[in-house]
């Protein structure tokens, strides 16, 4: 029995090696075969061409906005005073500036915004608002903005346009120096008004440059609610202590204004 067992012992074990190594053959990761490198003329076709570059075309250039400067000369004639007749004070025309930004919404069509500034001289003749001293008085300061719709035909490098729109605007006149005959002084203290315009007319503009244009501008605006301290009457105290009637400034009828400028298309 003993020899039985040596000898099936003996036949078993160099099965059981046999075993393990065939599942250590089995358990072991497969090495992959080398791949064989593809010809030059292969790879190349295996890749995709590269796009072609994209052209770039720049886009057409146009007139967005137009801002600019203006020289202007403005008159506003006053004739009467509010409720009292004719008055003897006049606004003498005078030069002032300016400035405009112009935006076209359509190719016929631009709205445009404004400010005018102008100091205006005083005319007052003996005997002006009601004081027998002669009266003296520093310009008067006027300033207006508001906007403006102008239709337009475009001729090449020239534009032709109407224009209509609505501004507000201010009446400053500061203190006036009234001198007696004896040669004494007193003052009549500063006053305002303000007033709200229509302005009406044309303008001409001459493109010189891709950048640069030429404008020209031509206006009436009639003069509506003028309301302030300048247009009622007021009070002044003389060298001797005595209170003085002083009668009210004139209202303007009308203002008119030309311009003359250049602009800068952005």
């Amino acid at each position: 029995m003993t020899v039985a067992a040596a000898c099936a012992l003996a036949h078993a074990r160099p099965a059981r090696c046999d075993e393990g190594s065939a599942a250590a053959t089995s358990t072991a990761p497969a090495t992959p075969a080398p791949s064989s490198p593809l010809p030059a003329g292969e790879e190349n076709a295996a890749r995709p061409r590269p796009l072609p570059p994209i052209p770039i075309t720049p886009l057409p250039w146009e007139r967005m906005l137009d801002i600019g400067g203006d020289f202007a000369l403005v008159a506003r004639p006053a004739t009467h005073e509010r409720g009292d007749g004719p008055s003897r004070v006049r606004y003498q025309p005078a030069t002032g500036f300016a400035l405009h930004i112009r935006w076209p919404i359509m190719k016929w069509l631009q709205i445009e915004g404004y400010y005018l500034d102008v100091h205006m001289p005083v005319q007052l003749p003996p005997g002006s608002l009601g004081v027998r001293d002669t009266i003296t008085s520093p310009p008067v300061e006027t300033f207006v903005f508001g906007a403006r719709v102008s239709p337009r035909l475009m001729l090449g490098p020239v534009t032709l346009s109407l224009t209509v729109g609505a501004g507000w605007g201010r009446f400053e006149f500061q203190r006036m120096t009234a001198r007696t005959a004896g040669g004494a002084e007193y003052k009549l203290r500063e006053r305002g008004a303000s007033f709200v315009e229509i302005p009406i007319g044309f303008g001409f503009s001459w493109q010189i440059l891709k950048w640069l244009t030429f404008d020209l501008q031509m206006t009436a605006a009639p003069l509506l609610e003028q309301h302030g301290e300048a247009f009622s009457p007021s009070q002044a105290v003389d060298p001797t202590g005595k209170l003085l009637y002083v009668g009210p400034l004139p209202i303007a009828d009308v203002s008119l204004a030309q311009t003359i400028g250049l602009s800068l298309s952005l």
